[in-house]
């Protein structure tokens, strides 16, 4: 199994630069990434983790779980919510072993990640 790690300045396309391989190509991908939720004046205000496998939809027609926000933005204040992680992610990281896929995504493994 080949590995590869795409890393690079904040906002700079690295997701959507590999959701755009993945259509292109056809590959079939499990694993996590992180979606994040910009408010109508461009503010980053949640952190949502889902399934890689969305990245092949369209962006419409995905709506935000709240449940899978691990951050979110609260009368000005970050809330975090690391259980996403303990219940979502674990389910995601099991469906790695359970279904074949082209691609394992890992995206967005960062600070609170790692937490």
């Amino acid at each position: 199994m080949n590995s590869l790690f795409l890393k690079g300045n904040k906002f700079i396309g690295k997701s959507t630069l590999l959701q755009k391989v993945l259509r292109l190509t056809g590959s079939s991908v499990n694993g996590f990434y992180v979606n994040r939720i910009i408010n109508d004046g461009g503010q980053i205000i949640a952190f949502e983790l889902r399934a890689a496998k969305e990245l092949l939809q369209q962006k419409a027609e995905m709506k935000t779980i709240t449940e899978h926000c691990f951050i979110q933005t609260r009368e000005g204040k970050r809330i975090r919510n690391l259980f996403v992680f303990e219940t979502f992610g674990i389910e995601l990281l099991k469906e790695i072993k359970k279904v074949p896929a082209d691609v394992v995504l890992l995206d967005e493994i960062g600070g609170i990640e790692l937490l």
